[in-house]
């Protein structure tokens, strides 16, 4: 019996040994580990770091284009306000000089102006018709070109109102990056002091 205790005991050492050898491994892959953690957290931290300042960066560009977007449309309402108070009196004129000449041709017509000359009086009356129309075609190009400016002008001030809103959700976004930089880098120096 004391031969078989014996042998239990040397089992029973070798196996203590060998159990320490794999306790000292393992500790050895967690501080391997450990070390990894360590070093991925500060890289996490490096490069969350980067990212925010990319965003912050992004954000000053979304800001300063929003900024000119809002100045090119004041600019652009400026000017399709200037060339609308051009047409407009014109586009007034032109129809009140329309009412003219049509009132011409009925006291042509009527005799109440009388031309004695049958066909002095039938080229007078195409010339009239012919005045009358290039002065309608110049009405509606006017007309156009009115409605068109003003559609310029809105429609650079939605993109300008776009990019200022743009711009707020970048710059909330960097804000947010800038936070979870700050929460990375805690992180990593939390990790670290393990």
């Amino acid at each position: 019996q004391l031969a078989d205790g014996g042998s239990q005991l040397a089992d029973g050492v070798a196996e203590l040994a060998s159990g320490a050898a794999e306790l000292s491994s393992g500790a050895g892959q967690l501080a391997s580990g450990g070390g990894a953690l360590v070093s991925g957290a500060n890289e996490l931290a490096s490069g969350s770091a980067a990212l925010s300042g990319g965003a912050g960066q992004l954000a000053t560009g979304a800001r300063a284009a929003a900024t000119g977007g809002a100045e090119l449309a004041t600019g652009i309402e400026q000017y399709v306000g200037g060339v609308n108070g051009l047409i407009d009196p014109t586009l007034s004129g032109g129809a009140e000089l329309i009412t003219q000449l049509d009132q011409l041709v009925t006291d042509i017509e009527s005799g109440e102006i009388p031309i004695p000359d049958v066909e002095m009086k039938e080229e007078m009356l195409a010339g009239l018709a012919e005045l009358k129309a290039q002065l309608t075609g110049i009405g509606n190009q006017l007309s156009v070109l009115r409605g068109t400016g003003s559609a310029l002008a809105g429609g650079v001030r939605a993109s300008a109102d776009g990019q200022a809103q743009l711009a707020s959700g970048v710059e909330e976004l960097a804000g947010g990056l800038s936070q979870y930089s700050a929460g990375v880098a805690q992180y990593a120096s939390g990790v670290s002091q393990y």
